[in-house]
This record gives structure tokens, C-alpha cells and sequence, in this order.
């Protein structure tokens, strides 16, 4: 009973909402231009809305062709190091630093001494020694002078070669090596590793004999 009533309502209020319900559509559905009036598919506007013609809607906007993207020029390198000159390195090799670089990290030396030694190339050449005392100086004079004592091997090792610098003049310039903190913390921890390997290869087997000595017992 309440369904037929509820029917009786709806048609008699059906010819009234028609005006306001469907004038006009509740929702804009923006049809492509592909699709003709009866909403039915047109193959040949589809295809040209795919090319980007007349027919084109969104699928011609996606299409647009993007600006082309400028080249960027090389970064120029920031290394300042440079280049060696095999006529005035010594014969040890050494970094090559500039004079104001030395003059910076350095400072005034103590006192400064010419040795004549070989450089790479196998000729005699004048080097002027910028000493400022203690074992780094020592090592430079060993490097220059092709000699160094016994004890002072192990603990070059954990030092740079001397570097040097060219003058204007033609004259170079020699100055001590520096400790190296970072060669010195991995061959810590190289040195720490192999003794944590050590004592665990002694821990395991003694405490496999252990094992062995109280299974028989």
C-alpha cells in the first residue's frame, strides 16, 4: 500500500520538477570534438586530434612541443694544484705549491740552506732548503740529500713529501713535509682490526680445547 502511494506522488509531481530537473544539464561532461551530436564516436576526428590539427582539444595541447633546454658549460675545476716541471722538481718527486701558498701555510723559515742535487731529470740543480726546525725539517734534508737514518723511516711514512715552489727568478724552493692524519687513523684501525682478529682466533680455540677437555671428562 505505502509503495503505491508513493507512485500516485511521483507521477503527479513528475510534470511539475521536469522544468527545473532537466533544463539544463547538472553536469558539464565537455564532449571532445571527436563525438558528434548523438554522442556517437568519429574515427576520422579522433585521428585528428591525435596529429595535433583541427580536431586537436586536449590531445593537441598535450602535444605541444617543449622549449629546448640550453647547454650548460663546463664547471671549471676548482683543484689548485699544479702542473710539475720535471727541470726543477727534485729528484724524490713533491708536490708544487705556489709561493704565496707557502709563504701562507708556512710563515718565515728559521734559517734556509742551498743544496745542489739531482732533479727528475737526472741534472744537477740548485734547491734552496726553508728550514724550521724539528723532525719535519729533518725529513726534508733526507729526502734532498738522498739519506735518511734507519729510525726515521717508520715515522716518514706517516708524512707527505717535501713540496716546492718555483720563484720568479728561476730559483726553487723546498719546504719540510706534513703529518698526515689521515694515513695515520686508518693505519690505526687497520692495526686494531688484524689484533681484534688475532685474540679471536686465540679465544675460539681455547675455548673449543676447553670444550674437548671437559667432554672427556
Amino acid at each position: 500500500m505505502k509503495k503505491l502511494i508513493f507512485l500516485i506522488c511521483s507521477f503527479i509531481l513528475l510534470p511539475f520538477c521536469e522544468q527545473e530537473i532537466f533544463a539544463k544539464p547538472v553536469i558539464n561532461l565537455n564532449i571532445p570534438k571527436y563525438f558528434d551530436k548523438e554522442y556517437k564516436f568519429n574515427l576520422y576526428e579522433f585521428i585528428e586530434a591525435r596529429r595535433g590539427g583541427r580536431g586537436g582539444g586536449s590531445f593537441g595541447r598535450s602535444r605541444s612541443s617543449a622549449p629546448p633546454r640550453t647547454q650548460q658549460a663546463p664547471r671549471a675545476s676548482r683543484s689548485s694544484s699544479l702542473p710539475s716541471n720535471p727541470a726543477k722538481t727534485p729528484s724524490f718527486g713533491g708536490k708544487r705549491i705556489t709561493k704565496e701558498q707557502a709563504t701562507a701555510k708556512y710563515g718565515v723559515p728559521r734559517r734556509t740552506s742551498e743544496v745542489v742535487t739531482n732533479n727528475q731529470l737526472g741534472q744537477q740543480m740548485n734547491y734552496r732548503l726553508n728550514d724550521y726546525g724539528g723532525f719535519s725539517s729533518g725529513l726534508m734534508y733526507g729526502y734532498m740529500m738522498g739519506n735518511m737514518a734507519w729510525w726515521m723511516t717508520i715515522p716518514a711514512f706517516f708524512y707527505s713529501k717535501p713540496v716546492y715552489a718555483e720563484n720568479p727568478d728561476g730559483n726553487v724552493d723546498v719546504y719540510p713535509p706534513t703529518f698526515d692524519f689521515g694515513k695515520f687513523l686508518v693505519t690505526l684501525i687497520i692495526v686494531f682490526v688484524i689484533i681484534y682478529i688475532i685474540r679471536a682466533i686465540i679465544f675460539s680455540r681455547k675455548n673449543s680445547r676447553e670444550r674437548q677437555q671437559s667432554s672427556f671428562v
